[in-house]
């Protein structure tokens, strides 16, 4: 009989490749969203944004796991509903052709409200990175009440989307390289613990 022998996971390398994972795929996301699918003709640019939409939510539910094993449950929380309201947004493509088109994109603020609030939770951000990140459903919350109010003013309402994927994709952006950084840091702690403890 064949026996298997139960690996742990070395927290410390995975935590290394989340890390490095989510800062390739939101800058991945920023640059697609903002340098190459608004250039692209109408069926490439949206095969594009709908990728831009895929690494969006891969890249939130990367953090999600990283905080929740680190035992931040409350923003772990807020980046796994971003990413289930972020799939609003990547289903609303396929509904550009009808009128509900807007409808079913602003209706991501609903998610986007409280996720955000949930992220703003996180400890260690500094005052700065809390109040970008609460920023990012103020566009998105204004879109909404646009939309129920007045419907068909499509030019404020995709003022509005737009300033609100704008915002995300930057923030992301912040977010990736502060969790890149905060990673390099603790590894350098602990390198330096470890010799300390090897010359004590």
């Amino acid at each position: 009989m064949t026996s298997y022998k139960f690996q742990k996971p070395d927290h410390i390398k995975e935590d290394g490749m989340v890390v490095k994972w989510q800062l390739l795929i939101f800058s991945l996301a920023f640059v697609l969203s903002n340098f190459v699918g608004p250039f692209l003709p109408k069926i490439p640019s949206d095969m594009v944004f709908k990728m831009v939409d895929m690494l969006f939510i891969c890249g939130s539910i990367l953090i999600a796991v990283k905080l929740a094993r680190e035992g931040w449950d409350m923003a772990a929380s807020g980046f796994t509903i971003l990413g289930i309201g972020w799939g609003i947004i990547f289903a609303a493509l396929d509904f550009e052709h009808l009128e509900i088109d807007m409808e079913v994109r602003t209706s991501a603020a609903y998610f986007f409200i409280p996720c955000m609030i949930m992220i703003a939770y996180y400890k260690p951000f500094p005052l700065w990175l809390k109040l970008l990140t609460l920023w990012c459903m103020v566009p998105f919350t204004i879109s909404l009440f646009v939309q129920k109010i007045n419907p068909h003013d499509e030019k404020l309402l995709m003022s509005w989307l737009l300033g609100g994927f704008g915002s995300f994709h930057l923030v992301s952006l912040i977010w990736a390289i502060y969790f890149y950084r905060q990673y390099r840091k603790q590894i350098k702690a602990i390198a330096k613990t470890q010799v300390e403890n090897r010359n004590s």
